[in-house]
C-alpha cells in the first residue's frame, strides 16, 4: 500500500474544529500529508480537541499562503466539488477518485486532493488547477456535505483502492508532467495567442479557459507536452503566417 504521495489540502478552511476531524479521518484511512492553504485559525486548540489521536498529523501540517506552493510537484490534482462550471472539467465519482489516486501514487508521483472552505467550497480558480472534478452523490434534499466528513469518504476509497493497487512496471509507468510544468504551457500559450491577437474582439478570459479544458481533457504526458510547446513555438515563429 503506498499512502505516502497523496496529499490531502484544505483550501481556506474557517473551523479549526473541521480541520482535526480532518485530521483525525485521514490518520483512520493512513494518510498523514495534510496541507492548509490561508487557515482562517490554524494551530488551534479546538483543532487538536477534535483531532483527539492524530494531531501529530497536525503538528506535520504544511501550511501555504497559495494553492499553488501546497500542490507544487503533484501530477495530479482532483478538487473536490458539487459546482456546475460553464467549462467542466473530467468528473470522477469518490470511488473513481480513490482508484485513480491510488493507482498513480503507486507509480511514486505526488497526488493532491483538493477540499474547499466550509462556506463556498472550491472557487473556479482553485479548479483551474486540477486534472479531475470529484463528486459525491448525495440526498437532492439535503445536499449540503460538512468539509470532514467529505475527507472521511474520499479517504476511505482512496484506503481500500490501495490495497488492490500495485506498483507498476518501470516500463508500464506514466510520465505526466508536473502541475508547474503544466502552468508553464499554459502561460507560453496563452502569451504567443495574445502576440497573435487570437482571441481578437472575442473574451480572451473565456477562450483561454476553453483552451485549458481542452488540454485537461487530454492529460498529456510529459513527450505529448514537449510536444503542444514546439506547436506553440511554431505559432509565435516569425516565419510562420497564417493564411
Amino acid at each position: 500500500m503506498s499512502l505516502s504521495n497523496i496529499r490531502i489540502v484544505l483550501v481556506e478552511p474557517s473551523h479549526p474544529g473541521n480541520i482535526g476531524a480532518a485530521a483525525r479521518a485521514m490518520k483512520t484511512m493512513g494518510l498523514e500529508n495534510l496541507y492548509l492553504v490561508r487557515p482562517n485559525n490554524f494551530p488551534s486548540q479546538e483543532a487538536d480537541n477534535r483531532a483527539v489521536s492524530a494531531v501529530d498529523v497536525l503538528k506535520r501540517a504544511v501550511v501555504t499562503d497559495d494553492l499553488q506552493s501546497a500542490v507544487s510537484g503533484c501530477k495530479l490534482v482532483v478538487g473536490g466539488s458539487g459546482r456546475t462550471r460553464e467549462f467542466p472539467l473530467p468528473s470522477l465519482d469518490a470511488r473513481e477518485g480513490g482508484v485513480r489516486m491510488a493507482r498513480e501514487a503507486a507509480m511514486g508521483s505526488p497526488v493532491a486532493m483538493l477540499f474547499g472552505s466550509e462556506q463556498h467550497g472550491l472557487t473556479n480558480q482553485s479548479l483551474d488547477a486540477c486534472s479531475y472534478q470529484l463528486r459525491i452523490p448525495t440526498s437532492p434534499d439535503f445536499s449540503s456535505l460538512n468539509m470532514a466528513s467529505a475527507v472521511q469518504l474520499v479517504c476511505y476509497e482512496i484506503f481500500m483502492a490501495a490495497e488492490t493497487v500495485e506498483s507498476p512496471a518501470e516500463a508500464d509507468r506514466a510520465s505526466y508532467p508536473s502541475h508547474e510544468e503544466l502552468e508553464f504551457f499554459y502561460r507560453h500559450l496563452e502569451r504567443t495567442l495574445e502576440e497573435r491577437d487570437f482571441a481578437g474582439s472575442i473574451n480572451p478570459e473565456r477562450v483561454y479557459a476553453k483552451l485549458r479544458r481542452l488540454v485537461t481533457r487530454a492529460r498529456p504526458k510529459d513527450n505529448e507536452l514537449r510536444l503542444l510547446h514546439s506547436l506553440v513555438r511554431l505559432m509565435g515563429a516569425e516565419s510562420w503566417r497564417p493564411h
